[in-house]
């Protein structure tokens, strides 16, 4: 049968397609997370990218791959000793924990006073939340930690918060919400956010009416005997009553007092309502306010343009050496400046558009230096903005000032970032809103690995879901706990998501062979006449060690001018044993393939 080589993609084929040379499935010799070096290893299928759009590396992640450095893999959790689940959370409902506000308070106690941490005046051990493991080194203590929550355990506690509140609705009234949990306001009835003061007769008496009728549904709940009188309930009636009492005695509207006490309820509670990450960071002294200050440096590696762009990454990489050698027991020759190359510094990504036409930080990977007092870098984060996300790559910090807890206090600037990204430019009643980060709300953590002790901090950053890795939905965490807690002993791949859901993306296992292969496209790369430019000016003092840095720059008219050619078309020419793989990389992507999003790149000599 002849198929045309454009059957599928054609007429829409991307005219800024991703680059990539696909490997193939490939198991390493020891697994990072759990140290195994037995027949069941770490499994990943691996691609190397020359240039990737930011929308097709965020199609990616969203699709359970990763990078490290210009090397993309995605785990075969089906074959792989540790299945890895790729893990979000949704920095705008982003609550903080106890541990997160420690840290923040802690950081702001030393930069104010100059005070160190508890734990450093008593030589504690390091917080294992401190150590950001991430997919680039996988570092396993031994440390015990809390054993996960049970799905039934979860159950269990929603169905009673459920049932108090149920309970609660009884006697609310209608200058009551829900917003306010009782136990947020230590048992005692929740009251509404914003409040009309009454200014006429019709007010009051509608003020009466819903105290009357508080006060009548709370009679009839009790009058059957089948609920128990709760603390927070008889607090209630003996407010109302006291509030009849001084109404009498001091001849004043029964409904003005009780408006009074909403009144001051109300500021009780904005007073004391629970802080934002913002609150506490805005509260960080600036220079000349404290002992200490915080300056964050945002460096572009991907296409870098600072004329400081190589001192700065030269800093970056002794934080990074002493960060390795002394938290993980690397050995120095495992911290060369062109192993953190490699992983930590070279990016294959590009912009969906050929040119940035807006204010908003440009898309693309960096390097986030945290400066203490402009003078000492103490810590950097690896981080990729893309249009849904920032994707957090690595951190590392000067041991030091390990008593900072600086992995859980950058990872919370992170998220942070995220929030005020999204407030300045993806909100419509902002001056500066920006159509390329309307979508722009999450916070990926790379992956959540189940049965990695060490691994379980990230599900502290909540709300956080995982991607189902046979649908690609996102389902919250708390739900895909229990059937990992049942299944995650049996090599396969788990479904999270409900059999109704289905991947929109996948290309359906009975396809065609011609038609796949039809749509399947390379690029054929001329060596000779293609031009080559350095990630930045270097002196030539440096340009050996940073040769591994060379990247190739390609312009809109090379992929106007280069014609892709189909799979199709190759058939005769390629290895046979090239051709399987090729097919289960397409497969592995999803439909993005068959538009020429990513095509294949070959060399013409």
């Amino acid at each position: 049968m002849q198929v045309d080589s454009g059957s599928l993609g054609k007429m829409g084929l991307c005219t800024n397609p991703s680059l990539v040379i696909p490997y193939g499935s490939h198991s390493s010799g020891q697994c990072g997370y759990c140290k195994n070096s037995s027949d069941d290893k770490k499994t990943n299928w691996g691609m190397m990218a020359e240039r990737l759009t930011v929308s097709d590396y965020q199609y990616m992640i969203d699709r359970g791959w990763r990078r490290s450095g210009t090397y993309c893999y995605k785990p075969l959790n089906d074959i792989t000793c540790c299945p890895s689940y790729t893990i979000r959370c949704d920095a705008l409902q982003f609550h903080l924990k106890k541990s997160h506000k420690r840290v923040l308070k802690n950081m702001y106690n030393f930069l104010k006073f100059g005070q160190l941490p508890h734990e450093k005046m008593s030589h504690q051990k390091e917080d294992p939340n401190n150590l950001r493991i991430d997919d680039h080194r996988m570092f396993v203590s031994e440390e015990n930690v809390p054993p996960v929550l049970s799905f039934k355990n979860v159950i269990a506690v929603q169905q009673n918060e459920e049932k108090t509140k149920n309970q609660t609705n009884i006697y609310q009234t209608d200058c009551f919400s829900d917003e306010v949990s009782s136990s947020s306001t230590k048992n005692t009835p929740s009251t509404s956010h914003t409040l009309n003061t009454p200014n006429n007769n019709d007010d009051n008496k509608n003020v009466e009416f819903q105290s009357n009728s508080s006060s009548d549904r709370i009679q009839s709940s009790l009058s059957d005997g089948s609920h128990k009188i709760k603390a927070h309930l008889r607090r209630w009636l003996a407010k109302q009553e006291h509030l009849r009492h001084r109404s009498l005695k001091e001849n004043r509207s029964f409904e003005i007092l009780l408006q009074e006490y909403y009144e001051r309820r109300q500021k009780r509670l904005d007073k004391n309502k629970p802080k934002q990450i913002e609150d506490f960071l805005q509260s960080e002294p600036n220079k000349g306010e404290g002992k200490h200050f915080i300056e964050i440096r945002l460096i572009r590696t991907s296409s870098p343009t600072d004329i400081d762009y190589e001192s700065r990454i030269k800093l970056s990489h002794k934080i990074y050496e002493q960060y390795q050698i002394h938290i993980h027991n690397d050995d120095k020759e495992d911290c060369t400046w062109e192993r953190f190359q490699r992983f930590l510094v070279k990016s294959p990504l590009v912009l969906d558009d050929f040119e940035w036409n807006s204010t908003s930080p440009m898309f693309g990977s960096y390097h986030q230096q945290y400066w203490l007092d402009g003078e000492k870098l103490i810590a950097v984060g690896v981080i990729d903005l893309l249009p849904r996300c920032l994707s957090s790559v690595y951190v590392f910090y000067d041991p030091n000032y390990s008593f900072l807890h600086l992995g859980t206090y950058t990872a919370l600037r992170e998220i942070a970032y995220v929030r005020h990204l999204s407030k300045l430019y993806s909100s419509n009643n902002s001056i500066q809103s920006d159509r390329l980060y309307s979508n722009f709300n999450s916070y990926y953590m790379g992956y959540y690995i189940h049965n990695c002790r060490k691994m379980s901090y990230k599900s502290q950053y909540t709300p956080a879901y995982l991607a189902c890795p046979i649908t690609y939905h996102w389902i919250p965490i708390n739900d895909c706990l229990h059937i990992l807690n049942q299944f995650n002993s049996i090599h396969s791949i788990i479904r999270f998501s409900s059999f109704t859901n289905m991947d929109n993306n996948s290309i359906p296992n009975t396809i065609d062979i011609d038609i796949l292969d039809s749509n399947i496209y390379f690029y054929i790369k001329d060596n000779h006449n293609k031009k080559k430019s350095s990630s930045s000016k270097r002196s030539s003092s440096t340009s050996s060690s940073t040769s591994s840095s060379t990247i190739t720059i390609y312009t809109k008219e090379d992929f106007i001018q280069n014609t892709p050619i189909s799979l199709y078309n190759l058939r005769s020419y390629l290895n046979k044993h090239a051709i399987p793989i090729f097919r289960e990389w397409a497969k592995l992507l999803g439909k993005r393939v068959l538009s020429g999003h990513f095509q294949i790149i070959i060399s013409s000599s």
